[in-house]
């Protein structure tokens, strides 16, 4: 029972010599009376009606999925800042992402694909240097949704910038 107590004690004594300083971080939310803007997240609020808590339901849940044509973007794994423009039936996607320098000859580009609802579709990769056409590549894209990563098959020159699209 003695080390035990004494095992508590030497615990509380540690966290006492040594605290650590944490502080909380809110998201910022932007919105007016007139749209919606989500800020790196593709899921929507879902409405809630009157009779809501009267069916049992959470009254601050949210949607697994969209009706909108958000959630049919492909979305490149960059880093950036932007928002996701939601209104009825519309999106408006305004971002950027930060310019960078190749620090690898071999590098991989990653995108993450919704879910599609047609099969067979295929959506082109492309790389250029300024106005030079680097690198071209056909890509098929699956019906499943999740991450890719596209390596093109020649080699970069570290320490440049390209400018790249996958459009589909």
């Amino acid at each position: 029972m003695k080390t035990f107590q004494y095992i508590i004690i030497g615990l509380l004594a540690s966290c006492a010599i040594a605290p650590r300083q944490i502080q909380a971080q809110s998201l910022q939310v932007l919105s007016n009376t007139h749209q919606q803007t989500l800020q790196f997240n593709f899921s929507s609020t879902v409405r809630q009606d009157s009779n809501d808590e009267r069916e049992g339901r959470p009254p601050n849940r949210t949607s697994g999925g969209s009706r909108s044509n958000c959630l049919q973007q492909i979305v490149a794994m960059v880093p950036g800042n932007g928002t996701v423009d939601v209104r009825e039936n519309k999106c408006v996607a305004q971002s950027e992402s930060f310019p960078a320098l190749t620090v690898s000859a071999t590098p991989t580009f990653w995108f993450y694909l919704p879910a599609l609802k047609e099969p067979n579709l295929s959506a082109e990769f492309v790389l250029f240097e300024g106005d030079r056409l680097v690198y071209k590549q056909a890509v098929p894209l699956s019906e499943t949704p999740g991450a890719i990563g596209i390596r093109p098959q020649q080699s970069l020159e570290t320490g440049k910038q390209y400018r790249w699209f996958f459009p589909f």
